[in-house]
C-alpha cells in the first residue's frame, strides 16, 4: 500500500532564482509544501500503473488519468506510455490509448483533418464559421477540456449533469450531444459535432441573448420557454463562468474578431 508521509514542517531548498540570498551562497528558494505534497501524490498515483496493482485500482487510476489536470501532467503521460503494453485488459489498454491520443497535438491534428474534410462538403452551405487555424483548434480543445467537461460534471444538488439529459437520444430533441465514454473520452469527430451544436446557440447579434447563456439559468420570457431541466446554474457559479467565457470568445471568433 502506498502511503503519503508528509511533514509540513519539512522544507526542501533548491538552487534557483528568487528567495533569500545568503553570504557565499547562490540564490535559493523554499518549495511550497503544498507543491511538494502534490508531487508526492502524483508519484503515488503513477505507481498504480503496475503489475502489483489490483484491477479495480488500475480502473480508477485510468479514469482519473483522463481528467484534464492529470492528463496534461508529464509524469502521468510517462507512466501511461510505459504501462500500456503491459496492461492485461484490452478495454483498459484502449482507454489508455485514448488518453494518449488526447494529447493536444495528436487530437488537434485529427480535428484539422476533419474540419478540412467537412469544409469541402459544406462549401456554399449556411454553417457557422470554423477553420483549421491554430486559434480555432485551441478553442475546440479548450471546449473539450473545460466547457464540455463542465457539461458532464455531476451536480451534487440533483446528482445529474447536463449530459444526463442532452446525452440521451430523444430526451431533449432540440439539443442532443454525443456523450463521452465510460472513461470520459470523446472522439474528435463527436466532439466537433457537439462544438458545432453549441456554436449555433451563440447569438452573434446580441451575445447576452445566447441560448447557451440563458437556458442553464432557466430564464423565461414571452419569447423563451425556459429550460426543461430547470435552473442548472446561478450567474455567479464558477461553472457558469466557464460557459460564459467560452460564449464571449466564441462570438468574437465567429465574427472574425
Amino acid at each position: 500500500t502506498n502511503r503519503l508521509n508528509f511533514n509540513t514542517q519539512s522544507y526542501s531548498t533548491i538552487v534557483g532564482h528568487g528567495g533569500t540570498t545568503f553570504p557565499h551562497q547562490r540564490k535559493s528558494y523554499v518549495i511550497d509544501p503544498i507543491v511538494e505534497a502534490k508531487d508526492r501524490l502524483v508519484g503515488m498515483f503513477t505507481s498504480w500503473f503496475s503489475e502489483d496493482s489490483p484491477e479495480d485500482v488500475r480502473k480508477q487510476a485510468i479514469a482519473l488519468a483522463n481528467k484534464t489536470a492529470l492528463r496534461r501532467h508529464p509524469e502521468v503521460l510517462k507512466a501511461l506510455t510505459a504501462w500500456i503494453d503491459h496492461e492485461p485488459s484490452p478495454l483498459y489498454r484502449t482507454r489508455i490509448q485514448n488518453i494518449l491520443n488526447s494529447d493536444d497535438k495528436i487530437y488537434g491534428k485529427r480535428l484539422r483533418e476533419i474540419i478540412a474534410e467537412e469544409s469541402k462538403a459544406q462549401q456554399g452551405s449556411d454553417v457557422r464559421a470554423l477553420a483549421d487555424s491554430d486559434e480555432w483548434i485551441e478553442d475546440i480543445i479548450h471546449f473539450r477540456d473545460y466547457v464540455f467537461t463542465e457539461m458532464t460534471r455531476i451536480d451534487s444538488r440533483d446528482n445529474r449533469a447536463c449530459i444526463s439529459c442532452h446525452g440521451v437520444p430523444g430526451r431533449v430533441p432540440t439539443l442532443y450531444l454525443d456523450p463521452p465514454d465510460a472513461a470520459g473520452y470523446i472522439p474528435p469527430q463527436a466532439l466537433l459535432g457537439n462544438y458545432r451544436r453549441m456554436q449555433a446557440r451563440v447569438d452573434l447579434h446580441d451575445v447576452e441573448k445566447s441560448k447557451f447563456l440563458r437556458k442553464p439559468l432557466n430564464i423565461q420570457s414571452g419569447d423563451e420557454d425556459g429550460h426543461q431541466g430547470g435552473v442548472r446554474y446561478e450567474v455567479g457559479d464558477p461553472g457558469y463562468g466557464v460557459i460564459r467565457e467560452w460564449v464571449l470568445k466564441q462570438a468574437d471568433l465567429q465574427r472574425g474578431g
